[in-house]
């Protein structure tokens, strides 16, 4: 199962892209599941456990407004996701000391325009909206062939 976690606030304008694209790709992709949060928490390492690929996806404030980022993601060790700073890769980490497996997982980042407080995502960020969704779903079947 290919597990996609979306994240990001759903009251601050492109911050939500993270959460909508997680929607739209499960909506896409057979075999995946998603989980949409405002924040990533040291629960997400149980269902992190039992996903045999996972794409991490988020907004970011830097770079390009409309760009996006494709990265690998390795477990981190050392009780990240025990404190108040919770990373992708300290979830894996916990997935692995706790469970016994963290799975391969890639991380998205797409670039915002605004960060205000709004409900809707950023006009020009709705344009590009279907053109971005299309381009994370490419690359994750060429990365998880078996899981997309």
């Amino acid at each position: 199962m290919l597990l996609i976690i979306g994240c990001g606030s759903l009251v601050r304008t492109d911050d939500a892209v993270g959460q909508a694209m997680a929607a739209a790709l499960s909506e896409r992709i057979a075999s995946a599941e998603a989980i949409r949060c405002t924040q990533l928490t040291p629960e997400l390492a149980e269902p992190i456990s039992r996903a045999d690929a996972v794409v991490f996806i988020d907004a970011s404030a830097e770079g390009e407004p409309g760009t996006m980022r494709f990265s690998a993601l390795a477990p981190e060790n050392g009780g990240g996701a025990f404190t108040h700073h919770v990373t992708p890769a300290s979830l894996l980490g916990a997935a692995a000391d706790l469970y016994g497996h963290a799975p391969l997982a890639r991380l998205i980042a797409v670039v915002g325009w605004s960060f205000n407080y709004g409900a809707a995502l950023s006009p020009q960020m709705e344009a590009i909206f279907p053109a971005l969704v299309d381009r994370a779903q490419a690359w994750i079947k060429s990365i998880f062939k078996n899981g997309a």
